[in-house]
């Protein structure tokens, strides 16, 4: 339950955002306040993609996920086809 702030730099940038669970729960990652089209991935601690969001434009992306278990996830926001903003952060 916390909220992260940063910016897509240029046209390669990918931020990851690791979050660890110590018991089994429910993960829903979210991605708001776009200022371009940005996609949302989660990996699990091996690296396996388990859940991705790629709604269009500047629509909110989420990833909700049923007991999952306890361990470490990674969250990559990436801008669709290249987009970024060096002006403006997401949440």
């Amino acid at each position: 339950n916390t909220d992260k702030q940063s910016q897509i730099g240029n046209s390669t940038d990918s931020d990851y955002w690791k979050f660890t669970l110590t018991a089994a729960q429910n993960i829903n990652v979210t991605l708001t306040n776009l200022p371009a089209d940005y996609d949302l991935q989660l990996f699990n601690s091996t690296g396996t993609l388990i859940g991705s969001s790629v709604a269009g434009g500047i629509s909110n992306e989420s990833i909700p996920l049923s007991n999952q278990p306890a361990g470490s996830y990674y969250a990559r926001v990436y801008g669709y086809n290249g987009y970024y903003s060096t002006t403006q952060c997401y949440t």
